[in-house]
């Protein structure tokens, strides 16, 4: 009897502590790194439902960015082609009011993690949060996978201060795509290249045509129906900052085949 009790409340002492461990994931307001998605984030804050865009919003005054795996991150961090789709990575606030660092600082386990002439950066690994202050002010909290967590995508975790970086100058974005004047009713292909950001999202957009595949940095367009037109595309990379490239392209008349098919159906109509 004696031995059973023993083992009942080692399994109770276990279960508990699996709680406690799971405990230190810091959520945001439900939010969970790591374990939320998009369709979270949808459901509680009725935003960021179009995949295309960036997740940014303003929640009772506070600036608040999301950053979901797929887009550009695929390129640039490789673990992230093998979370759910839309899996949350980081939650960016940016407070209305900057919170004095001492209140965070009997909460969390802080550690410092270095400085610039302005700004400095603390991590509290275990909970999933990096903190930027500026005069022992938290002007900006974000919100990371836990120490148990990160595992799933390593290389995306693995420099806290990358997440806290001060962008003096924007790398620019370039944008590859037809050289050459292209018939109507092509499909045409485009990709964009820039140096890595983990808060960094592609926004495609086009003056014309039909997005028919989008992803993060390659983009593909039917041009059916702009004969005599000029297409302009543009990608705008927005992260630390925010920089965009555009291509124009000359849209000219359909393949013979093409028109000669158009003409049949037209007159079968």
């Amino acid at each position: 009897m004696r031995d059973t009790h023993i083992t009942k409340f080692g399994l109770i002492t276990l279960i508990l502590a699996s709680f406690s461990t799971e405990a230190l994931a810091e959520e945001w307001k439900g939010i969970v790194p790591i374990l939320a998605t998009r369709s979270d984030v949808v459901r509680l804050f009725q935003n960021c439902e179009d995949g295309t865009l960036p997740c940014e919003f303003n929640l009772d005054g506070e600036q608040i960015r999301i950053v979901f795996s797929g887009m550009v991150q695929d390129y640039f961090y490789e673990c992230s082609k093998n979370l759910p789709p839309d899996t949350v990575l980081l939650v960016e606030v940016t407070p209305k009011i900057p919170i004095p660092l001492k209140s965070l600082a009997q909460r969390y386990s802080l550690k410092r993690l270095g400085n610039t002439s302005e700004f400095s950066g603390y991590v509290d690994e275990h909970a999933g949060l990096i903190l930027k202050t500026k005069s022992d002010n938290v002007i900006q909290l974000n919100y990371v996978a836990d120490a148990s967590k990160r595992i799933r995508c390593q290389s995306y975790y693995d420099d806290p201060l990358k997440f806290i970086a001060v962008v003096t100058h924007c790398p620019p974005v370039s944008l590859e795509g037809p050289s050459e004047a292209v018939t109507a009713g092509e499909i045409l292909n485009f990709r964009a290249s820039v140096q890595p950001d983990p808060k960094m999202t592609l926004v495609w957009t086009i003056s014309g045509g039909k997005i028919v595949n989008r992803s993060g940095r390659q983009m593909s367009l039917d041009t059916s129906g702009l004969a005599g037109q000029t297409l302009n595309v543009t990608i705008q990379a927005r992260g630390a900052c925010s920089v965009e490239n555009s291509l124009i392209v000359q849209i000219g008349p359909p393949a013979p085949h093409r028109r000669n098919l158009l003409r049949l159906l037209l007159a079968l109509w």
